[in-house]
């Protein structure tokens, strides 16, 4: 058995190819700039584990799936008004893995898991 903490989505975080990420929501400012404003959205994967399997939205919009190497780290340019999120899942027999998404140098989410399997999920708006 596994342990995951989060605060939404706990099935579709196992399943982890089934996410809904980085939904880009329309801006509601017509005649302004704001919706072509891009904002560094750094997410990260560490924790005490070796591997993790993870999905995320890349700068395109794009969902991308990966195993990777702990600790994990990706910056990317994104518009405001995007949704970004991240999932991962420990794939190490023990050990704590934590994900975090900063936006414009200023931490905005961090989710922690424990165990084998343990699974956490996280997102923000950018420019919300």
């Amino acid at each position: 058995m596994f342990n995951v903490k989060m605060h939404s989505l706990f099935t579709v975080t196992m399943l982890l190819g089934c996410l809904p990420l980085a939904s880009s929501v329309e801006a509601k400012t017509s005649g302004t700039h704001q919706n072509t404003v891009k904002k560094e959205v750094i997410y990260s994967v560490v924790g005490d584990i070796r591997e993790a399997r993870i999905t995320f939205a890349d700068s395109t919009g794009r969902v991308e799936h990966e195993i990777v190497h702990v600790p994990w780290k990706l910056k990317i340019m994104m518009p405001c008004r995007t949704k970004v999120s991240i999932a991962a899942r420990n794939l190490s027999p023990t050990g704590h893995i934590i994900v975090r998404i900063r936006i414009d140098g200023k931490d905005v989410k961090e989710v922690h898991g424990e165990g084998h399997l343990a699974g956490v999920f996280a997102e923000s708006i950018t420019c919300s």
